[in-house]
């Protein structure tokens, strides 16, 4: 187990500012991924801490020991790429086995280490295949295992479940987070899929264009964004923007384009500026009177998706979505009926884009 710290992180491709003085603090044990759309520094950042490429500015330490001019190989920290990197011509046992015997560890403890992973892992019986006898998730197993069975400092894991179908995907989400839980390794794990930084992260770092925009928890980051971007990026959001007219007693009147809402909301907004504001879909209600909102829209489209239905309806020329669950016996809601719509209490959250009057 480690501690990582990256301060002032930057990296030039030529004239191209690929990352812009980014910070970065991760505990011991702490499994973070870093999250964001292709060409947004995560695997810069990555490749950088493994020592892949030298950094243009700023310092990474590990337990404060300064590494940037310390050798790949001196690094302690395990790796695991997008496409494995397995050696074809090797077992199961030997492509784990290999980085304990280029450190010239004794073959007893080798046997025994691997014996160990390979438990770990639930690959018993699979000791002697050669990767092309393996499926994905055991391919991603056995990576997996090789990374870990020379007990790294840190754990560093490239969309290492990418190449997988979706149903084994989120099969291996549950079983990575099991595995790393019970090795309490410091990870850092990249990835562009919400859903699986959801699942699997204590922290979610996310990434646009080289800087990072927010740091949190996923349910904080999830319900409390800080702009748009990451409430768009990190699943759907209906968006508000407008100009404040005044205030209530819950918080405060908007102008918008489509209409004037009033929304209660614990973030301060100045009368006669820009603000938005952003609704996740699932708090929104069809036939939500009473509650927060109260707008009325017609229904446009009706999406099935088995356990929810997505709505999308026309708010004077707004485009709104709707998600509820599909629960027994609840009324079914068709295009071209009048709705009216609301959101539950505090679900209705400021902004911090700049928005011009």
């Amino acid at each position: 187990m480690a501690v990582v710290s990256i301060h002032g992180l930057t990296k030039y491709y030529g004239d191209n500012l690929v990352l812009d003085h980014i910070d970065l603090e991760v505990g011991n044990g702490t499994l973070v991924s870093l999250l964001g759309p292709s060409g947004c520094g995560k695997t810069t950042t990555l490749r950088l801490i493994a020592g892949f490429e030298q950094a243009s500015g700023g310092d990474i330490f590990i337990d404060e020991q300064r590494i940037n001019d310390v050798g790949v190989n001196k690094r302690n920290i395990g790796m695991v790429f997008q496409s494995y990197a397995l050696f074809p011509h090797m077992s199961v046992e030997k492509n784990i086995a290999y980085g304990l015997e280029q450190r010239k560890i004794p073959r007893e403890e080798i046997d025994r280490r691997v014996k160990d992973i390979v438990r770990l892992v639930k690959l018993e019986g699979f000791e002697k295949r050669k990767p092309k006898q393996l499926s994905g998730g055991q391919q991603q197993r056995v990576a997996l295992a090789r990374a870990l069975v020379i007990k790294p400092s840190i754990l560093l894991l490239d969309e290492c479940l990418s190449a997988l179908d979706k149903k084994l995907r989120v099969e291996m989400q549950v079983e990575l987070r099991r595995i790393l839980e019970s090795q309490g390794i410091t990870t850092l794990f990249v990835t562009h899929d919400q859903e699986e930084a959801m699942t699997i992260s204590d922290l979610i770092v996310v990434m646009r264009a080289g800087i990072i925009e927010q740091i949190g928890a996923p349910y904080e980051v999830y319900e409390h964004p800080r702009n748009r971007f990451v409430a768009g990026f990190l699943g759907k959001a209906n968006f508000f923007e407008g100009k404040v007219s005044g205030t209530w007693e819950n918080g405060v009147i908007l102008d918008t384009a489509a209409g004037t809402i009033k929304t209660a909301t614990r973030e301060t907004a100045e009368v006669g500026k820009g603000a938005v504001y952003a609704v996740r879909p699932e708090k929104m209600r069809i036939q939500g009177e009473g509650q927060e909102g109260c707008l009325q829209g017609q229904v446009q489209f009706v999406t099935y998706a088995g356990n929810i239905s997505t709505y999308t309806v026309d708010w004077n020329g707004q485009q709104l979505l709707v998600e509820e669950q599909n629960l027994n016996g609840a009324a079914r809601v068709q295009p071209g009926e009048t709705v009216s719509i609301g959101w539950e209490e505090g679900s209705c959250h400021r902004m911090e884009d700049p928005v011009e009057v």
